[in-house]
């Protein structure tokens, strides 16, 4: 599907992300393979990560979450850990290229202002924003004025926030779809809250979606009827796999389903 069509038409249709996000471990060809994954499943985009880690992360100073305790080398440092899962501007120009062979939307969420310019240089439709950065309004502000639609994400914030990064953003475009998010990995099903999605939707008068950290997807079809209409699921080729994201993350055939 058209991103700009999905847009123009967002209560009528779906639109499906796969998360690939750092479940490629940093190697090119298995982001090749979640490429495949994601298009044999029907979903229509593909979405990783993209960041320089030391613009990013202190040698000395990162704190290591206790999911990425759980599922990585607990002796390693926060910046080791994503060091290892960094692909290049390079990779992320031969794995867009690849998208665009196989008719599948590249998507990836830029961690600082170099790769957001990196992007949109490469040539993304849409910019898409972590809930990391829900605060972070001089990065908001940058990426606004690049000049493509936005998928906002939410997570770790007030609503009061949340709305301060919608205006900066809105400053800039009004092409906006917010994405309620629960920033845990996995997330609790009794922690969705998803009656956040409406509130969105009649608080800031776009299309809202659901970022899903939770296992499986029942999640997802409840916040379907209460509105949800983007939905950006993590995909990985074997949750057994070591790595943040792999454990609330789908596998190949149950994404099928997704």
């Amino acid at each position: 599907m058209n991103f700009q069509k999905f847009l123009l038409d967002a209560e009528q249709n779906l639109f499906i992300i796969a998360e690939a996000g750092v479940n490629h471990n940093g190697d090119i060809n298995t982001a090749f393979l979640l490429v495949d994954a994601a298009i044999k499943a029907g979903c229509d985009a593909v979405k990783f990560q993209t960041w320089i880690t030391e613009k990013v992360y202190s040698r000395d100073k990162s704190i290591k979450p206790e999911y990425q305790i759980r599922t990585t080398d607990a002796e390693e440092s926060e910046y080791e850990t994503i060091k290892k899962l960094e692909l290049s501007y390079d990779d992320f120009g031969r794995i867009k290229k690849y998208c665009d062979e196989k008719g599948i939307l590249f998507l990836s969420t830029p961690d600082e202002t170099d790769s957001a310019d990196f992007l949109a240089e490469l040539g993304v439709s849409v910019m898409k924003t972590a809930s990391q950065d829900v605060t972070n309004t001089p990065f908001l502000g940058h990426v606004a004025r690049l000049g493509m639609p936005i998928i906002f994400s939410t997570g770790a914030c007030t609503l009061t926030e949340l709305a301060e990064g919608v205006e900066v953003i809105r400053a800039e475009t009004d092409e906006l779809i917010i994405l309620h998010c629960v920033s845990s990995y996995p997330a609790p099903m009794d922690q969705m809250n998803l009656s956040v999605i409406s509130n969105l939707r009649n608080s800031f008068g776009c299309p809202v979606g659901f970022s899903d950290h939770t296992v499986g997807a029942e999640v997802a079809c409840a916040a379907v009827a209460m509105g949800a209409r983007i939905f950006e699921k993590h995909l990985t080729l074997d949750r057994s796999m070591s790595g943040p994201d792999h454990q609330a993350s789908l596998d190949p055939d149950e994404m099928l389903h997704y």
